[in-house]
C-alpha cells in the first residue's frame, strides 16, 4: 500500500473519523463532569514506645525499632478487619454503608513508610465526612493499642 492509497482511504472515511473523535471527546467530557467529587484524605500514625527501660548492658534502640515494626504490622492488619473499621465509622458517627464485607476493608489503603510511620488513605464524597473519619482513626487505633 502506498502513501497515496492510504491517503485516499483516509479521505473516504474522514466523516467517520471526525464523528468518532468528537463522540469519544464528548463522552470523556461528560464522564468527568458527571462524576461525583471525592475527597482524598490521608492520616499519618506514628508508633511511639512508652515505658522504655534503661539498661546498662545493651543499647535498646535496635529492639525498640524491631518492636515498633512488629506493632506497625499489627496496626496495619487491623484495617483489614471489619470490626475495627466499623468502630472507626461508629466513633465518627458516620453511616458506613456496607454493601459487602469483602469490599469494606478496600476503602482504606494502609502503607508503612518506616517501622514507626503508618499512613492511612481513603476517599469520601464530602469533606465533613472525611474530617470525621480522619479524626476517628487515631482515637480508635489508640484505644485498641
Amino acid at each position: 500500500m502506498t502513501t497515496l492509497s492510504s491517503w485516499k482511504t483516509l479521505s473516504r472515511h474522514r466523516w467517520f473519523i471526525v464523528f468518532a473523535t468528537i463522540a469519544v471527546a464528548l463522552a470523556a467530557y461528560l464522564g468527568s463532569v458527571l462524576r461525583p467529587t471525592t475527597w482524598d484524605t490521608s492520616v499519618s500514625l506514628r508508633v511511639n514506645r512508652i515505658n522504655k527501660q534503661q539498661t546498662q548492658y545493651y543499647d535498646d534502640s535496635y529492639f525498640a525499632i524491631q518492636a515498633s515494626d512488629l506493632f506497625s504490622q499489627t496496626v496495619m492488619s487491623w484495617f483489614l478487619t471489619p470490626s475495627v473499621l466499623l468502630g472507626i465509622y461508629t466513633t465518627a458517627d458516620v453511616d458506613p454503608q456496607v454493601e459487602s464485607l469483602d469490599r469494606f476493608p478496600e476503602r482504606f489503603k494502609v502503607k508503612k513508610y518506616s517501622p514507626q510511620n503508618i499512613v492511612v488513605r481513603f476517599q469520601e464524597r464530602d469533606k465533613a465526612t472525611a474530617d470525621k473519619i480522619a479524626r476517628a482513626i487515631p482515637t480508635v487505633i489508640g484505644a485498641k493499642a
